[in-house]
């Protein structure tokens, strides 16, 4: 029990033990305890404590049952008056009862007199009947009173929940249910995307609509944008009349922030098109950035406000200001753009030293003029098998702006339990009536290698862009041919080799060129695969080189390959001299592959893939004067980086669930905006010249 400074022992010479025991019968915890039981207790035990001194404190050895005769004790834990309690109540009966610590501090909010009954004796009396049932009644009326204060607090909490329920989509109220009220209100800094939109011409207009009009035709639109903000999981922060602030990371934190919130953007300009206010079509302009800043409740206790505060509210507030000046309907600053994914850093021109008022010169970027406009790629799949079940396929229909309109395969019932499966609209057996579909805008080939090229030249025919599994071709030549087509016929040719587009390589490779390993020099990639039988009455094409243009190099090796050609700048290579173990499967293709190369005219490489190894192996080094990076092609191993400024940095990877949705993305955006692609028709034909030349073809 703490007795602080101040408190005073009631010593028998000021309290006689006649008037002692007459002051402790009113206390019903005493009624009908035997007489030389209630002997026991001395006046010493009285004690009188000082207004805001503790009488227990939470964590402290339980060394008295506390009996309070007279004044209000608050019970606190974590700061937080949790109840108060008055005369002939109990404090620390928990802790006494189950020899535990007290389990929450006892205040005195005025003058307390308490009598502290020592731990021991009071367990004595607990193997003491009517004590027992005493105590058994106190604890349930405050049981009762907790249950009413229970109902109470919850039917508080629900009233502001209600209210805080417009600001956020109902998933969200439900997590933040889960987790109280600290979720929702405690102030702390969180890192975030913020959003300001705001309505074109709507003060000028305003001032000549009645307030009726007003209210119906705004807050229809407002009502669109509300549901388009919590769609991507945005917390709508507050509206200023036809301005609405939202915000994204409030709830939790993750890399996607910024693409969430402007996909969010994207969708409610599109969304706005259909809407009018006055008779004139509603127009946005949308200011988007991202950082550090205050969430909490803020104000007082008339009027309190959930809100984000900070220097990056301010600027993305000027952003938006700023989509007049530079004619854009969205501009985001550069702590934005940074967190944004490298496929949609395209939609975007660079503006630099633009004057931000009360800020001075800043870098921002502005949405390019064709981004906004609405478009949908619709997509075709010649060749709907294994690799597209998860890899690409669910891309085409999970990309934005994207839709997967038709697929086709040679196998009439398994072309339609595709479709049927992944929900595709349509399905055909024959690939021209695919291409030449007057709904489909662009094409997808993922047969194998050999009838890559045919249908690419068919595909650029009908001047539809396509997009090629890899390898591209069975050689070089076909390469070409299929790159002089798709130039012919002004569309563009993508190809497969989408591990360009992963974060994780988007990151080396960016350290490459801002030279944080100094001049690369060397490189050494080693690739081994466990072998398995090969049944010479059924071989998979992979190991057929009339179908796949050789083996498993072509299949598994260009991966590796085409990465390191992307990590270092798709220069030219020159293959010094090659080692090959040929003798794998009935038609002999390469089992082991040892080439030197030359990249870039000073860079020397060691190159290994062995597909017939007793154990499995998936590395890579790239060295340069002043560090080095290490990192897996296939695995999702943590790739390392490690510099004689900053050591050793280990970053850990996860592919995405579709591993070409990061492409597929890409390419859309490419097709609907204009975006840069990192995966061209010429680096990946670029990628067989090489293959080509280690197998000895040229």
């Amino acid at each position: 029990m703490s007795n602080p400074k101040g408190s005073v022992a009631i010593k028998s010479a000021v309290q006689s033990s006649a008037e002692f025991f007459r002051n402790l019968l009113p206390q019903g915890i005493f009624k009908d305890v035997p007489a030389e039981l209630r002997a026991k207790l001395t006046p010493d035990m009285l004690h009188v404590y000082a207004k805001e001194e503790v009488i227990i404190r939470e964590g402290q050895a339980a060394a008295a049952l506390i009996v309070i005769l007279s004044g209000q004790v608050d019970i606190v834990r974590e700061q937080a008056v949790l109840v108060r309690r008055g005369p002939s109540e109990l404090l620390g009966e928990q802790g006494v009862v189950d020899n535990v610590p007290y389990s929450a501090t006892a205040v005195a909010r005025e003058e307390v007199h308490a009598l502290a009954i020592p731990a021991q004796l009071a367990r004595e009396f607990l193997r003491e009947q009517h004590f027992t049932f005493n105590l058994i009644k106190s604890l349930s009326a405050k049981l009762r009173a907790a249950t009413h204060e229970q109902t109470a607090r919850m039917a508080t909490e629900e009233s502001m929940f209600a209210a805080f329920r417009s600001h956020v989509h109902p998933r969200v109220l439900d997590d933040l249910l889960l987790k109280g009220l600290s979720a929702y209100g405690a102030p702390r800094y969180i890192d975030c995307a913020i959003l300001f939109t705001d309505m074109r011409s709507y003060t000028s207009l305003s001032l000549e609509a009645e307030p009726e009009e007003i209210v119906n035709e705004l807050g229809r639109y407002l009502d669109a944008m509300i549901e388009i903000i919590h769609s991507h999981g945005g917390m709508i922060d507050k509206f200023i009349g036809d301005n609405v602030m939202a915000v994204w990371g409030f709830d939790h934190t993750g890399s996607d922030l910024a693409a969430k919130a402007l996909d969010c953007a994207l969708e409610m300009h599109a969304a706005a098109a259909h809407f009018s206010f006055r008779g004139q079509p509603i127009e946005i302009g949308t200011g988007l950035n991202y950082g550090t800043v205050f969430c909490g409740n803020v104000g007082n206790a008339r009027k309190r406000q959930f809100t984000v505060l900070g220097q990056p509210v301010n600027l993305a507030s000027r952003f938006e200001a700023l989509t007049k000046v530079l004619e854009s309907p969205i501009v985001i600053g550069e702590d934005f753009y940074q967190r944004l994914p490298w496929a949609r850093r395209g939609l975007f021109r660079v503006h630099e030293n633009v004057e931000v008022r009360g800020v001075g010169p800043r870098t921002c970027y502005a949405l390019r003029r064709e981004a906004s406009t609405h478009k949908t790629v619709r997509w075709g799949i010649i060749g709907c098998g294994d690799v597209t079940e998860k890899k690409s396929g669910p891309g085409f229909q999970k990309a934005a702006n994207s839709a997967l309109e038709m697929v086709m395969r040679r196998d009439a019932g398994k072309c339609e339990d595709y479709a049927r499966r992944h929900g595709v609209p349509q399905w055909t057996t024959n690939a021209l009536e695919l291409i030449h579909h007057p709904r489909l805008s662009a094409i997808s080939i993922a047969t194998p290698p050999d009838t890559h090229c045919l249908y690419a030249l068919l595909a650029a025919e009908a001047k539809k862009p396509a997009v090629v599994e890899k390898p591209m071709a069975r050689n070089y030549a076909e390469c070409l041919e299929m790159v002089r087509a798709f130039e012919k016929a002004g569309v563009p040719l993508f190809v497969a080799y989408y591990r360009r587009c992963f974060a994780k390589f988007q990151h080396l490779r960016g350290l490459i060129v801002s030279g944080n390993i100094g001049t690369p020099e060397r490189v050494q990639l080693c690739y081994r695969r466990k072998a398995y039988p090969i049944d010479p009455n059924n071989v998979p094409w992979r190991f057929v080189p009339e179908i796949a243009g050789g083996g498993l190099l072509l299949d598994l090796g260009s991966h590796g390959i085409n990465i390191i050609q992307f990590l270092l700048g798709d220069v030219a290579w020159e293959v010094e001299s090659q080692e090959i173990e040929w003798g794998m499967g009935p038609h002999k293709v390469e089992k082991r592959v040892r080439a030197f190369v030359k990249i870039g005219g000073h860079i020397h490489g060691e190159l290994l893939w062995d597909f017939d190894a007793d154990k499995s192996e998936d590395w890579a080094i790239i060295r340069g004067e002043r560090g080095k990076i290490e990192f897996s092609v296939f695995d999702e191993a943590p790739y390392t980086i490690t510099t004689r400024t900053a050591g050793l940095e280990v970053h850990p990877f996860r592919a995405p669930e579709h591993v070409q949705m990061p492409f597929i993305q890409m390419v859309v955006n490419h097709l609907c905006y204009g975006a840069a692609v990192p995966c061209d028709a010429g680096s990946a034909a670029m990628t067989n010249l090489i293959m080509d030349k280690i197998l000895g073809k040229l």
